[in-house]
């Protein structure tokens, strides 16, 4: 739950403003989020199995 968390309140909106500031298009965004979100979430799932 806690690499949910940091994927989605911590890295997705900082990756929306890096985006947004670079004229990117938002499905760039949602993309990019959606691998953040997925791989944070799989790294906290591993380290807390352990």
């Amino acid at each position: 739950m806690a690499g949910f968390g940091i994927g989605a309140f911590l890295i997705v909106p900082w990756m929306m403003m890096n985006n947004e500031f670079a004229g990117k298009p938002f499905q760039l965004t949602v993309i990019d989020g959606g691998y953040a979100v997925i791989g944070c979430t799989l790294i906290g799932t591993v380290l807390m199995a352990f």
